[in-house]
């Protein structure tokens, strides 16, 4: 069971750099190919399958997009912490909903049998389209007193917040309101 555990873990990480991306550099050049995100916060990049595969950082590229036959994905160095992290664009606008999934694997033993459990924490990122540093907010404890502030330039959302109208699990619907109703596009 471990071995074929981690055949199928090395097989996902050859395919995903077979994953057709396009990379955004921060000149404004853009280039389609093939990528994968490394476990580092960095991109490897390749413009062909056959190309030996190239890693960026974030002092070179903005963000990724990713194309599946169904889905696409988009991701983008945020700064946090004084140091850039490559998070999931969720939601786009005046306020933007960014994610960041993190994986822990661990290794049970139970009655001589291994086997893996596979958890993820997904923290989430609110951000005003003015870029000013103080506007990032890292969801977490206390979240309501903290969105409700945050929002606190549209009362009718303030409003649904406080009444538990909007929850914790609602921040999308969250940010989509306050694009929707709430700015001047």
């Amino acid at each position: 069971m471990k071995y074929l555990i981690i055949i199928l873990f090395t097989f996902s990480l050859s395919f995903a750099q077979n994953q057709e991306a396009k990379i955004f550099f921060k000149d404004g050049d853009t280039f389609e190919g093939f990528g994968m995100i490394t476990g580092n916060n960095n991109i490897k990049f390749r413009l062909s399958l056959d190309d030996k595969p190239t890693r960026f950082t974030s002092d070179e590229i903005s963000r990724i997009e990713f194309y599946d036959f169904e889905t696409s994905a988009t991701f983008q160095y945020i700064k946090l912490k004084e140091k850039y992290k490559l998070l999931e664009v969720l939601i786009e606008g005046e306020v933007s909903l960014y994610a960041q999934v993190k994986t822990n694997w661990r290794l049970f033993l139970e009655y001589s049998n291994n086997y893996y459990n596979h958890n993820n924490f997904t923290f989430y990122l609110v951000k005003k389209r003015h870029n000013n540093q103080n506007s990032n907010k890292i969801i977490s404890l206390g979240w309501k007193k903290k969105m409700m502030e945050y929002f606190s330039d549209c009362s009718e959302l303030v409003r649904k917040i406080q009444s538990n109208e909007f929850k914790r699990d609602d921040l999308q619907e969250i940010v989509i309101y306050y694009n929707d109703f709430c700015t001047d596009l």
